[in-house]
């Protein structure tokens, strides 16, 4: 039941690809209007969708802004998916903004029965701008880097916050107009700067702009004390596979593990192209292991017990370890070409995921040539845009989709894609 379950999880992790040239996927409108906070077309504004409910992260969940008004204060976006969709109009140079709460935003639904929406959107009052001029409190010298937030309580179960990172040659902060607001002022390494009341600096208090209001603020912030630096130590070594070759840009990673928890750092060290390192890790550290999935040589199946042990203490603050990562990958060479023509596709994933009784991994990569791991089962698989997904077959097996390659083996797949 695993290989089918873990079948089933790798088509639905997989990749997908837009299929404009399917008939059967429909394709909808969005239009309507823009208008100010008087009830008048506005030009010029932007106007972005997103779709909600689409994977996070995806360019459907970033969302898009094609369109601007016209004299009219009109739009239409053209050839949108089915699903429902924030319709959200900004205009930043104004001030319109979401992180302000100064844009306005509708929701529609499009479907294969109702192929078009139309919204109208009423932009609020112009939002309140703040001109901070930010100074370290000892030295007098401009900070020109820091984060402006604000928070509104509208009642005790509703409340939204917001904020802007100012950096060099910013030199406004938008505000939502005619609320009242806590803010704050932050930069890295100084105390944050609360408002407050300028009779009484030792009371936090609010401040409220009306729409278009410019506000100036003197703002010193006070260094932070430096933090005391953690006791740190060494960890020396190399890293290697089970023919004691060395294997180079390994990532490294580094565990504290105790009684109750365990804690794992991973990818801000690596071994060189000869395999050695020399890491500084706080002093605790008391466990050491290494991947390189793009190598062929995959995390331990429990790291926490087979990461080699280290133990570091003020005496004796430094570690030389050999790390072993297992055996030597098997590498594919794949040939991947369309059915039709013959002509070799160039743009692809291979996905590959171990299905055997280790931890379930799925490595994709878009190369011909891929390292994997050897002596355990792999389902094989090739996407491309356009065309069918294709999956290995062993042509002595072809009901058991599954590739088992030796310690260094070499195996060259030829892949013919049928396009849809």
């Amino acid at each position: 039941m695993r290989p089918m379950l873990l079948t089933l999880l790798l088509l639905a992790s997989l990749p997908t690809f837009r299929q404009t040239a399917d008939s059967s996927q429909s394709e909808g409108t969005i239009s309507g209007t823009v208008l100010d906070e008087h009830g008048q077309p506005f030009k010029g504004v932007e106007v972005c969708t997103y779709m909600t409910g689409a994977p996070s992260g995806s360019k459907e969940a970033r969302g898009d802004c094609p369109v601007t008004t016209d004299e009219a204060g009109q739009f239409r976006i053209d050839q949108v998916a089915m699903g429902t969709f924030g319709v959200e109009a900004i205009k930043p140079e104004d001030g319109y903004v979401a992180f302000a709460g100064t844009s306005v935003k509708e929701m529609v639904m499009l479907t294969p029965s109702q192929l078009s929406a139309t919204v109208v959107l009423k932009l609020g009052p112009k939002p309140g701008v703040l001109l901070p001029n930010v100074k370290d409190k000892l030295t007098g010298e401009p900070i020109m880097s820091f984060q402006v937030s604000w928070e509104i309580s509208e009642s005790p179960n509703r409340s939204y916050s917001g904020g802007q990172t100012i950096e060099k040659g910013i030199k406004r902060a938008i505000v939502p107009p005619e609320k009242f607001l806590l803010l704050t002022i932050s930069a890295r390494d100084y105390k944050k700067w609360i408002y407050h009341d300028p009779s009484d600096p030792s009371r936090p208090a609010f401040i409220r702009l009306q729409p278009g209001e410019e506000k100036e603020l003197l703002v010193e912030l006070e260094p932070q004390a430096p933090a005391a630096p953690s006791p740190q130590g060494r960890i020396i070594g190399s890293v290697v596979n089970d023919s004691n070759e060395p294997v180079g840009n390994a990532v490294l990673c580094t565990s504290v593990v105790s009684a109750n928890s365990a804690h794992t750092s991973c990818g801000s060290q690596t071994a060189d192209t000869q395999g050695h390192f020399d890491i500084i890790v706080p002093l605790e550290t008391n466990r050491v292991f290494a991947e390189n999935p793009q190598a062929g040589y995959q995390r331990p199946n429990n790291p926490m017990q087979e990461g080699v042990h280290v133990k570091l203490s003020e005496v004796e603050p430094v570690a030389h370890v050999e790390i072993k990562v297992g055996p030597r990958p098997a590498e594919l060479t794949l040939t991947i070409t369309d059915r039709a023509t013959g002509k070799p596709v160039d743009s692809f994933i291979v996905r590959w995921i171990r299905i055997d009784d280790g931890p379930i991994v799925a490595t994709d990569s878009r190369k011909s040539r891929v390292l994997v791991p050897p002596d355990v089962e792999l389902l094989l698989t090739v996407q491309a845009a356009g065309y069918e997904r294709w999956f290995y077959s062993d042509v002595s097996a072809p009901s058991r989709p599954i590739l088992h390659l030796a310690s260094g083996e070499q195996k060259a797949i030829s892949v013919e894609l049928d396009p849809r």
